[in-house]
């Protein structure tokens, strides 16, 4: 039922009728189905850990929107199709916005190696966007859990606009370059923000 025809229905459980005001229009149209497997309740704690991570703002707003099912994937939005752009294989849902497409995939699985221990898995990359549980990073890596998934939730992101609006080829070997410098850029200005200099100290010897 349309949501013209949802306010019309209401008119008859009152005296004086319901008047389709764009807040009960917006309310209506939001999406009815939501998967509270993926979009769980977290605790406060965690909402105080999502504002203290040191991310760009734009990484923020992208993560705090996906905690919220306010992603403008094709599920959520009134179009003719719901079909993947990229892949042009799957419905674009929320969970294949951010890391169920092959090529974001093949993104996320590329870059985690090098930054957990633990093996690549949708599983443990759900727990970490979704509940904010991250697994143990390698002893070698100077990258916290935080700035890894946002960093990446950020550079999909601008990849996959990039793609709609401007036509750029969204490919896994194109976006992981651009993702690792992202990463690189991350870091610094985290490193800046907590007054540490992202240089090395200068060798200096003395005779």
């Amino acid at each position: 039922m349309s949501p013209f025809l949802a306010v019309l229905s209401l008119t008859s459980n009152t005296d004086c009728g319901s008047i389709l005001t764009s807040k009960i229009y917006r309310r209506l149209c939001s999406p009815t189905v939501s998967s509270s497997s993926l979009y769980p309740s977290l605790p406060s704690t965690k909402w105080t850990e999502l504002w203290r991570f040191p991310l760009h703002p734009q990484s923020r707003n992208i993560w705090y929107r996906t905690l919220h099912n306010k992603l403008p994937c094709r599920s959520n939005l009134y179009m003719p199709s719901k079909t993947c752009p990229i892949c042009s294989g799957h419905e674009e849902t929320p969970s294949h916005f951010l890391f169920e497409c092959p090529q974001k995939l093949a993104v996320w699985s590329s870059l985690w190696d090098s930054q957990f221990e633990l093996p690549f898995s949708t599983y443990s990359l759900r727990r970490a966007i979704f509940l904010l549980e991250f697994p143990k990073c390698r002893s070698n890596t100077s990258t916290v859990p935080s700035i890894f998934f946002g960093t990446l939730l950020l550079a999909l992101w601008r990849n996959h606009w990039s793609f709609v609006f401007d036509g750029r080829p969204f490919l896994a070997n194109i976006i992981i370059p651009s993702a690792k410098q992202l990463l690189f850029i991350s870091l610094q200005e985290s490193l800046l923000s907590n007054r540490v200099s992202p240089l090395p100290l200068p060798h200096v010897q003395l005779s």
